[in-house]
């Protein structure tokens, strides 16, 4: 089990968690930058709320972090 995920690969995000194995690894929360997400943003997003996530956005001093939360 992995209690938190943080973050932040310089555009890579994206494809690093949708790699991710999450059959093997119970990871409770996300924390991932947003700013260079691109047009792999809205298929990140409906992956983690497929995998029963839920989206907070643009949290942190400012705001270029998204947090991702097991329901």
């Amino acid at each position: 089990d992995i209690d938190l995920l943080f973050m932040d690969a310089e555009g890579l995000d994206a494809q690093i968690i949708m790699s991710i194995d999450f059959s093997k690894y119970d990871i409770k929360t996300i924390v991932f930058e947003n700013l260079h997400l691109g047009s792999d943003q809205s298929r990140l997003y409906n992956h983690l709320l497929d995998l029963n996530y839920e989206i907070r956005r643009n949290i942190g001093f400012n705001g270029w972090s998204d947090k991702a939360t097991k329901k």
